[in-house]
Parts: C-alpha cells; structure tokens; sequence
C-alpha cells in the first residue's frame, strides 16, 4: 500500500468516528433538553453559573472565578465542571455538592439551564462534548444550534492575549460559540483585541484576570526558588486528543532545539553553582500541551526539579517564587503582577514566530518586563545579575509593569462579576 492510499484510509477512518461522535454527541443532547424540560423545569428557574477550566483542571482563572462566586455569592447556583477523577478535584472538596463530573447526564442538564458560561478557554468549552477524549472542538461547532440562545458565554481567558493568531482563530468559529464577555487584563490588552477583532461594544472588558486576587502576599512568603516555565511548541505537542505523545513525536521532540536548550539548561555547571552560593532551588515546569514529554528530561544536581503538572500547581509555584525565567509565555505577565524579575530566554525567536505565533503589540525589546538573553551563557550572566541585587527587580522593568497594568488591587473578580451582572441585565 502506497502512502497516498494509507494517508486516504486513515483520513476516512477518522472522517467515520467524527461522524459517529457528532451522531452520539447529537442524541445525548438531545435526550438531555428533552428530560430537562419535561422533568427538570425547576432548573431553568433557577440563577445557574457554570464554570471551567481544562477538563481536567481547577487552578486558573475558572477556578479563583468559582471560589469568589462561593464566598461572596452563595445566592447563584455556580457550579465547577470537572472530569471524575482528575487530581485536582481535591481541591474542590469542600464544595462537593457544586461539583459537576465532566460529560456526564447533569453537566448535559445544567450546561443546558445554565444562564452564564463561564470559561478560561474559548470555543464553547463548557459544552459536554468539546474536552479530551471526547469529540474535539469541532464536534461541538457542528452542534452549535444546542447552545441555549439566552445564555451568555464569558470567556475569562487563560493568559494575556499579545499575538494575532489566537483572535483570528476565533473569528472562525460559529457566533453562537462566540462570548458575549471576553476578560482582559490590561487596557493595551483590551485595545489591542477590539482593533483586531470585530467585537460587538462593551464586549471586550478590562477587569483584570481573577487569578490576580490570589497573587497578593507578603513578601516573606517568596522562597528561594527560580522557575523556568516556558511555552509550548505547536509544532511538538502530541496530536491525539489526550495529549499522549507516540514513539515518532518522542523521538522529533528530542531532537528539538526546544528539549536541546533546555536539557542544556538543566544540567548547567554555572547555574548549579549559582544555585549552591546563593542557596536557591530551581524548578522546571513545562507547559501544559509539552508534559507528555517530561520523562525526557534529566538533570544531575539536587537543586533542580522537574515538575509534573499532576503534582505542582502553577500559582503556588508564582507566588512562593522569587525569579522567573521564560521565553513568551504569558506567565511573565503574572510574575510581574507581583513586581518581580523575569528573564526572557528566546534561543529559537524566528522559529518561534514562524511555526507558532507571530508578534502582535507586545513588544519585549521595548515593552519586556526583564531582560532578553538569546543564548545560554548570556542568561546564565543575567541570572547573576538578579541573584546579586538579592533578586529586586530593576527601576527600567518596573517602570513598564506599572505602566501596563493598572493600579494593584484585589478587586479583580468582583469586577467580572459586576460586568457579567450588567451584561445579564442587558440582555433581560
């Protein structure tokens, strides 16, 4: 068998599950409305919120979003969508009658009775039938007609917007999958969305990400801890819907510049030794699309780990560390919330905005929060440089965090309230 013929074989076998996924996708939905109008009419009396993260997670805006809601809004039935199982449910235990379990008859019913649907990621995430494992994003867009016409949609983002790509993509997807809220955090963020975007007024809102409330602590409370916590590749993630990379992608993966640097990184004489003088710990924490990969990197000093998803959790590791070190993830963004040092190391820049996202207003020559090191033994002196100043951060980047955000507060999650109120009301 040629690989023509193979290609086509597996491009109609995947053509078939897709259509018996949207075939099963349809008939549960379909199931689910009938039964809530027949047996569940209470629900749709009913002030229902629901809230999400990655299937699998709670540890982001959603998360922080949720609590907020619990304490200050005990009145609105918000509930947290999550897959049974998943390690952080445990985090979720004091509010277990709020749980829903992911893909399930009751999230059917409540993403359906829902009045708001509240998400870090966008694409009508909330719906039952969008997440890992199930039928993908595209499944949900061929079922966009079951998106309840009066609920309004948040998208309360995972990270600061600063390229083209990611509006772009959304400008594709069906309007009804489309939020009528979408967060941002800094009003050259905001800007920035509503001149590429064509957002309806008031669409696009600078509240401030509600993770930011959870940023605020003593400063006795940081520990001598650098994090590297870098971006993904879209070209290495793993292709399947779990996020399980094969032998093949292994394999292209280990040959990257990407793993190169960072195993280089990791296993850095100069570095181990800054780490012993000045009594630091480093932990290296890949993204979440690359940690199929993790077992591929290795390190020989006690003072560096590598960090499973499963077993460390990204605003911990923020807030209790003093330095960060990444390329262009927007974690920087939230490190500088707390006003403190970040390192930018971009050894693979052209190929980085070539194959992944290209550059939109943010700037990191003019607009960077630290310094910019392209190789390994400038980031190494600029390392240095922090670790001697007793890890300050200096005057220049200070100057341009407190020029990108606005005053420092922890009023942000009240603020999306208040948005997602005046939106409900306009739309009544």
């Amino acid at each position: 068998m040629n690989v023509l013929s193979l290609a086509k074989k597996i491009k109609k076998r995947v053509w078939f599950k897709y259509r018996i996924a949207c075939i099963n996708a349809f008939i549960r939905l379909s199931i689910g409305y009938i039964i809530l109008h027949i047996s569940k009419r209470n629900l749709l009396k009913k002030k229902i919120w629901i809230v999400m993260e990655r299937a699998t997670e709670a540890r982001d805006n959603g998360f922080s979003f949720f609590c907020y809601m619990k304490e200050k809004h005990p009145d609105i039935d918000t509930y947290y969508i999550i897959i049974k199982g998943s390690p952080d449910e445990k985090k979720l235990k004091q509010y277990k009658d709020n749980i829903i379990h992911y893909n399930t008859y009751k999230h059917i019913y409540y993403y359906l009775a829902a009045e708001c649907s509240i998400s870090t990621h966008e694409r009508g995430v909330t719906s039952p039938y969008c997440f890992h494992g199930y039928t993908g994003y595209s499944c949900i867009e061929s079922l966009s007609w079951f998106v309840p016409t009066k609920q309004i949609i948040v998208f309360l983002q995972h990270g600061i917007t600063k390229e083209y790509l990611n509006l772009i993509d959304m400008e594709k997807q069906p309007k009804r999958l489309r939020p009528h809220l979408f967060i941002a955090a800094a009003s050259r963020e905001r800007d920035f969305i509503e001149s590429v975007g064509h957002w309806p007024k008031h669409t696009v809102v600078c509240t401030g990400f509600s993770r930011f409330d959870l940023l605020f602590r003593s400063k006795k409370e940081y520990k001598h801890q650098i994090l590297i916590m870098p971006t993904w590749r879209k070209w290495l993630a793993a292709k399947n819907t779990a996020n399980i990379a094969n032998a093949t992608e292994k394999n292209k993966f280990i040959n990257s510049s990407y793993f190169k640097a960072f195993q280089q990184l990791l296993n850095n004489n100069k570095i181990v030794n800054l780490l012993n003088i000045y009594n630091y710990q480093l932990i290296f924490y890949p993204h979440y699309e690359l940690q199929s990969y993790i077992n591929t990197f290795s390190c020989n000093s006690s003072r560096i780990t590598i960090a499973n998803r499963n077993i460390f959790d990204i605003q911990k590791l923020l807030i209790e560390s003093s330095i960060l070190i990444t390329d262009y993830s927007s974690v920087a963004f939230d490190f500088a919330y707390m006003r403190k040092p970040v390192l930018y190391y971009q050894f693979d820049k052209k190929e980085y905005t070539k194959r992944h996202h290209q550059e939109g207003y943010f700037k990191y020559e003019s607009d960077g929060f630290g310094p910019i090191a392209i190789h390994e033994e400038e980031l190494t002196l600029q390392l240095e440089n922090i670790l001697k100043n007793d890890s300050n951060i200096n005057n220049t980047y200070l100057e341009r965090i407190n020029n990108f955000f606005p005053p420092l507060d922890n009023l942000n999650s009240e603020r999306i309230f208040n948005a997602i109120i005046q939106k409900l009301n306009a739309n009544s």
